[in-house]
């Protein structure tokens, strides 16, 4: 084959010498090879000479289009999940596998690259919800009642709870939770419940107050008196009142 010619030839442009199955250095290699010379894929493919431990998860990453014939769960390196959820979600149903798959390395990644598969992978007890938990918001938003759980959710991103699930606002919101620092998510995404939200001694004002104006200012009814309250040094009020009006 032409094919096999040219990877013979850019083998031994490569390492220097002729291409021979027998002598090659596998375990070392194996990289190298589907790094550099996956296009030849047909040409060298030896799963029984080739180093599973240490090159599979490069198979997922540069050798997907042949994924049926290198697919082998029992070889396959599964401290490496995540080259599968990232590179072969098109092949998902064939490697699915929860006992092998590694849950806290790579459970985290599901929603982004699987979303379309998620009544097949979720698992609330396994999932990295420490990792994960904003993907979940962003990506799989439309199965929010499904994923659901105050307890488990990571607080810390909950801005992607603002961002991704506003329809959902009522069942997620507590204010005692959410991360405050991300107050402009909830200014700019759930406007409409504002009335709930907003407490003016947890507003983050390191987030410039501009942010008020621009995306509430058809309720300033609500903020306006409390700034003013406050009497924050850093913003002349009397600009903040005639701005709004």
């Amino acid at each position: 084959m032409a094919k096999c010619e040219e990877f013979k030839a850019k083998f031994k442009q490569h390492f220097g010498y002729e291409w021979n199955p027998a002598k090659f250095r596998w375990y070392h290699y194996s990289n190298i090879l589907v790094k550099h010379f996956w296009k030849y894929f047909e040409c060298w493919w030896n799963p029984q000479r080739f180093n599973w431990n240490r090159a599979s998860h490069n198979l997922a990453r540069f050798c997907s289009e042949h994924f049926d014939v290198w697919w082998d769960p029992q070889k396959f390196n599964w401290e490496k999940s995540s080259s599968l959820v990232i590179y072969c979600k098109q092949h998902f149903t064939k490697w699915w596998s929860p006992q092998k798959f590694k849950w806290y390395k790579a459970s985290h990644l599901l929603p982004k690259y699987c979303a379309k598969y998620f009544d097949e992978w979720w698992n609330s007890q396994k999932f990295n919800w420490q990792k994960g938990s904003h993907l979940l918001a962003q990506y799989c938003s439309k199965h929010f009642d499904k994923w659901w759980d105050s307890s488990r959710f990571n607080w810390d991103r909950s801005d992607s709870l603002a961002r991704y699930c506003t329809k959902y606002f009522l069942k997620w919101w507590d204010p005692s939770k959410y991360n405050w620092f991300h107050t402009e998510a909830l200014v700019r995404h759930c406007i409409d419940y504002i009335r709930i939200w907003w407490n003016p001694s947890r507003f983050c004002y390191t987030h410039r107050i501009e942010i008020l104006f621009k995306h509430c200012r058809s309720h300033k009814h609500i903020w306006l008196p409390d700034l003013v309250k406050l009497k924050i040094d850093s913003y002349d009020l009397e600009f903040l009142r005639t701005t709004v009006q």
